[in-house]
């Protein structure tokens, strides 16, 4: 019952695997092939506004829509390979349980029936990706990914790729000569580096406390409140003592 238990187990994450696999090549494929998006992700709006559309208008249009579509293949791309990623290393503990928990027998026949159901499920999925391929006119030669391959999107995709940027980011340069000392005290590296900053400067807290905070602002608008109110009757009993 143990060694059923096992197999079926071994069975779903391989079929999940060589599903992501397959999945996988398609949308590389997909991606390889700039002019070209599947038929669930090509995304075909009409702008809903009055009056004559040019034709430069509608090739804007057209472009932001398939920019949009490229970057959805993208996105579910690096989704894939993440979840293929999550599957691998789940099917390798389970084998390594299976090895400890079976006789090497058993493991054997394990082992041949998994190779069989994979055989299996790499020709469907092939025979899939060729109509697919067929129906969007894809030049491409179809093939389902292999485990090399897919570890080699693994590191392209743990590379973090920089971060464009519309405009230069300015590098403020400390000036050496900023503060001028006309006293007969010595100040240090950090005094001046503090002095630099200006008079304006105020240090911010790493952490803010927000109850002591509103705690504080109540306390002073009463403060404020109480002085207006004893202020205010303070100049009535000033005009009456003159009037008197």
């Amino acid at each position: 019952m143990e060694n059923k238990t096992y197999f079926n187990k071994l069975r779903s994450l391989t079929k999940k695997k060589i599903q992501l696999e397959h999945h996988a090549s398609n949308l590389k494929s997909y991606i390889d092939n700039n002019n070209t998006i599947p038929k669930g992700l090509n995304i075909k709006l009409t702008p809903q506004t009055p009056g004559v559309k040019s034709s430069r208008f509608m090739k804007r249009w057209d472009d932001i829509l398939f920019n949009c579509s490229f970057r959805l293949l993208q996105l579910l791309l690096s989704f894939s390979i993440y979840g293929y990623k999550q599957i691998n290393s789940e099917l390798n503990e389970t084998y390594i349980k299976t090895s400890l928990s079976v006789t090497p027998e058993d493991m054997d026949v394990i082992q041949r029936r998994l190779t069989d159901i994979q055989r299996i499920e790499k020709q469907n999925f092939k025979a899939k990706q060729n109509k697919k391929f067929k129906r969007d006119r894809l030049n491409q030669q179809s093939s389902v990914f292999e485990e090399d391959q897919i570890l080699n999107l693994l590191k392209e995709s743990k590379s973090k790729q920089p971060r464009k940027r519309r405009f230069k980011k300015q590098k403020h340069t400390v000036q050496d000569k900023l503060v001028v000392n006309l006293s007969s005290i010595e100040l240090t590296t950090s005094e001046e580096k503090l002095l630099s900053k200006g008079l304006n400067f105020c240090p911010a807290p790493a952490t803010v406390n927000n109850l002591q905070l509103e705690t504080d602002v109540e306390a002073f608008a009463r403060r404020l409140r109480l002085k207006e109110h004893f202020n205010r009757q303070q100049k009535k009993n000033l005009k009456g003592s003159r009037n008197e």
